[in-house]
């Protein structure tokens, strides 16, 4: 294998690809970047049997090949090289790297032990790259870090018709982002739940392009799910929907609280300001009066406070998280909130944009005083 290939694009690519490289490989070859040079195009591949990312950059190929190279190590030396065309050389059991005055010789690992990787999928339908990174962005906020419930760091994609729906919870807080699609065939539809942190790094990647969406199937059940676009592409094998919980009827129940109006950012800016002398488990209240937010934190005799303006149907008191409260306020779109706040504040709290049939919609389950007088959080799902 001998190409040219432009040093930018190179380090682009292998950056992107290598953040899907396990921490702690199986076996040697899975810390590996397999290189494929052929039509015109350096093909980059990392796959640990769970995600496989792909990359494609344009190169000029004087001698097609494959090599397998240390992924990490490479990406590194790709990334401290000048701008420029660099030289991709197979020399023996090395790969060679340079570019101006700079050069590398890392050794290859063995390329007959790399697995197969999963074929691409056909599409069942393709979306706004910028839109999609939105909805994931909006979403996978609410997606849990406790990997002893993996089904929790998953973002639900449905797809029906021409809309796509995505959720995600951690049992705290329910995101949901809707967005439309174009399906390649009619009667396309899917129910699946894609593992957060590989969807929102590959959502962020495709950016400024159309994205495909693929079912790969066994047995007839979806096993995995490609996302390709902008030369960039990820197959990653699904999380288990059997015991996924039903987030509509939250948010139907949610629905039915009284609205309070407030602007969106002055309103984050008063919950973050008030949070800047919270404890780890110090709530941020919320004192609703017809006029305004006394927006309040604060343990024994460190207290921090602000005012908002606001409207409100009824006067009520609620607490929350101080982190998922500006979560969710951060992801919503346009310059108003609308608050639908239980009577009471006892009971789920939802956040939309304050218009009819709003595209994200946010839950955040308030805190209450245990009897011990320790901040706890009711869960929702």
């Amino acid at each position: 294998m001998k190409l040219t290939v432009d040093s930018r694009a190179l380090a682009a690519e292998l950056a992107w690809a290598v953040k899907f490289l396990p921490a702690r490989p199986a076996v040697p070859v899975l810390a590996g970047v397999r290189l494929d040079a052929t039509d015109g195009l350096l093909r980059v591949t990392v796959f640990d049997y769970d995600t496989c990312a792909r990359a494609e950059v344009p190169a000029d190929i004087e001698e097609e090949g494959a090599v397998l190279a240390p992924g990490r190590v490479l990406a590194a030396a790709a990334g401290h090289l000048p701008d420029g065309p660099a030289l991709l050389e197979a020399e023996g059991p090395a790969l060679g790297l340079s570019c101006g005055s700079a050069r590398f010789r890392l050794l290859t690992l063995p390329l007959e032990d790399y697995p197969h990787t999963p074929a691409v999928p056909e599409p069942l339908g393709e979306i706004d790259g910028d839109a999609l990174a939105e909805a994931v962005a909006g979403t996978h906020v609410a997606c849990s870090t406790d990997l002893t419930l993996p089904m929790f760091t998953g973002v639900l994609l449905t797809a029906e018709g021409t809309r796509v729906r995505l959720q995600a919870t951690d049992r705290y807080r329910l995101a949901e982002q809707a967005l439309d699609w174009t399906p390649t065939r009619p009667g396309a539809a899917a129910r699946v739940l894609v593992p957060g942190r590989v969807l929102a790094t590959a959502a962020r990647a495709m950016t400024g392009a159309p994205v495909r969406i693929g079912l790969a199937e066994d047995h007839g059940t979806p096993s995995a799910v490609t996302l390709a676009g902008a030369g960039r592409s990820l197959t990653a094998t699904l999380l288990d929907t059997k015991d996924y919980p039903d987030l509509n009827r939250f948010f139907t129940t949610a629905a039915e609280g009284e609205a309070v109006i407030a602007p969106t950012q002055r309103l984050l800016e008063a919950v973050r300001r008030a949070a800047t002398i919270a404890y780890r488990h110090t709530p941020v209240a919320l004192t609703i009066t017809a006029d305004r937010i006394d927006v309040e934190c604060g343990v024994d005799d460190t207290q921090s406070g602000d005012t908002v303006s606001a409207v409100a149907q009824s006067e009520t008191r609620v607490a929350f998280n101080p982190a998922y409260l500006a979560d969710a306020l951060s992801h919503i779109p346009g310059g108003t909130v609308r608050l639908l706040v239980p009577p009471g504040g006892s009971g789920l709290v939802l956040l939309t944009a304050d218009e009819d049939d709003p595209a994200y919609r946010h839950i955040v389950v308030p805190v209450r005083t245990a009897d011990a007088g320790r901040q706890t959080e009711r869960s929702a799902a």
